[in-house]
């Protein structure tokens, strides 16, 4: 199990992760988050050694072996619109990056909810809103990050998409510390959400080590089938996708309506399609 005073000693929030609950197994810390949301305050965090069914975006299992990995959930309860999901994934982005970085660790945010090492994904982040009479109950936001598991923990179908930090640094990391790190940059980012309406700082950060601002990806558009190759321009204030589309048009997409997708460590290249766009 997580240490708890590992986790205080490093912690200086004032409500994220002050208060927290952590189970051995669990199904998914974000249904649990869920269902507990009514009855606890502010930035109460789920915590599990292992998930046997982990939640991934758009409905993607999230392997959870145990006692190796960061499976944790945070309830939020903010007064605003259904779009605080979206901004909440960017500042969850940037409070797991800036603290990887803290840890040595260089990384890249592949918008809208994934953390990747050397091109592979090592962190993924889930935000489900409960309503109540169509107002936002409460906002769980889901983080999953491979930590300390070895080669062969991952499933040989996901080796070339996944990585742990310890196979990027050869060394175990402690979790705990990694996890206050977290916490204390989250409620840094999401104070000034709260405060003044805006995520600059964090976005700051997502911009800054983006994976894929200025590259060309292709973009699958949630339930159809049709995948169409644009060039990254830049995240705008709200968290959207700026692109420069096919037919050279500027183009925002919004996070939840697609699915961003790569080779390897996205494209450089000047064209992808027959006629070159230039902007």
């Amino acid at each position: 199990m997580y240490n708890y005073n590992k986790i205080m000693d490093n912690l200086v929030t004032k409500y994220i992760g002050q208060t927290f609950v952590q189970y051995e197994e669990i199904d998914s810390t974000n249904t649990k988050a869920k269902h507990i949301s009514n009855n606890c305050p502010e930035g109460m965090v789920v915590l599990a050694e292992r998930q046997i069914a982990g939640k991934g975006r758009l409905g993607r299992t999230w392997i959870s072996p145990k006692g190796k990995n960061i499976y944790m959930s945070i309830i939020l309860k903010p007064n605003s619109d259904p779009q605080s999901a979206v901004k909440l994934t960017h500042i969850a982005a940037a409070a797991v990056s800036e603290s990887l970085e803290e840890f040595n660790v260089e990384n890249k945010i592949k918008w809208p909810n994934d953390i990747l090492i050397n091109g592979k994904k090592v962190c993924g982040i889930l935000c489900e809103m409960t309503l109540r009479k169509k107002e936002i109950n409460s906002i769980v936001v889901g983080i999953g990050i491979n930590v300390n598991m070895a080669e062969s923990d991952i499933e040989e179908e996901i080796k070339d998409k996944a990585v742990s930090i310890k196979i990027i640094t050869n060394e175990e990391t402690e979790r705990e510390k990694l996890i206050a790190y977290i916490f204390n940059n989250f409620e840094k980012y999401y104070n000034k959400l709260k405060e003044k309406n805006t995520i600059d700082d964090a976005l700051e950060v997502c911009k800054k080590n983006s994976a894929i601002i200025n590259k060309y990806v292709e973009i699958n558009k949630i339930g159809r089938k049709t995948i169409r190759k644009v060039k990254v321009l830049d995240i705008t204030e709200n968290g959207e996708l700026l692109i420069l589309n096919e037919e050279g048009e500027e183009e925002i997409v919004i996070s939840g309506e697609v699915s961003v997708r790569g080779e390897g460590i996205y494209w450089d290249k000047k064209t992808l399609w027959d006629n070159e766009i230039r902007r």
